[in-house]
């Protein structure tokens, strides 16, 4: 279903002139506001599409739709006026877009971390923040194999025996580093 909702249409991503605008009209309220905004009127009562349960059966008549109905504008004017109207719409950002959003600052989602190899670099972090636990990455990304044996040995309850054996068969890595 790509970016498609199963359960409320239309609720997906779709391709502006431009690039990609996130569209969610959950409600029937939102269906009457969205027709009128997007210029076409005639789909609100529609017999195929007049409720949200006959938008669902009719996905595959609706979307190619709405499809050409975005591809006539800019994305951000889209956005703008589906906004302005009470209907709720963004942007798809790339990747760019999101490291360099000031609320990715102010939320601390991609704090610098120091790899042993790589050197400072900067990781995903945490997405919800909680006021007593707020959480944050505090560790680097393992190097290839090295918590290989430890965990050979506590998940699965291996000695060193066998471990050591896993290895010289070449079945798992030999960490460089400290386990």
């Amino acid at each position: 279903m790509g970016t498609s909702f199963p359960t409320v249409v239309p609720y997906r991503v779709y391709q502006a002139s431009d690039r990609e605008i996130a569209i969610a009209v959950g409600s029937e309220r939102l269906w009457a506001i969205f027709c009128a905004t997007i210029a076409r009127p005639d789909l609100e009562k529609h017999p195929d599409f007049r409720t949200n349960a006959l938008r669902i059966e009719n996905r595959e008549t609706l979307e190619p739709i709405l499809e050409r109905v975005f591809s006539t504008r800019f994305a951000g004017e889209w956005v703008e006026l589906l906004q302005a109207a009470g209907v709720p719409s963004s942007l798809v950002r790339n990747f760019a877009e999101v490291e360099n959003n000031p609320q990715s600052e102010i939320r601390k989602m991609f704090p610098l971390l120091n790899h042993p190899v790589a050197g400072a670099h900067k990781v995903t972090g945490t997405p919800v923040k909680l006021s007593e636990t707020p959480g944050q990455p505090n560790l680097p990304a393992p190097l290839l194999g090295e918590h290989t044996q430890s965990v050979l040995k506590e998940v699965f309850d291996l000695d060193d025996e066998s471990v050591d054996d896993l290895i010289r068969r070449g079945i798992v890595f030999e960490s460089r580093g400290s386990d």
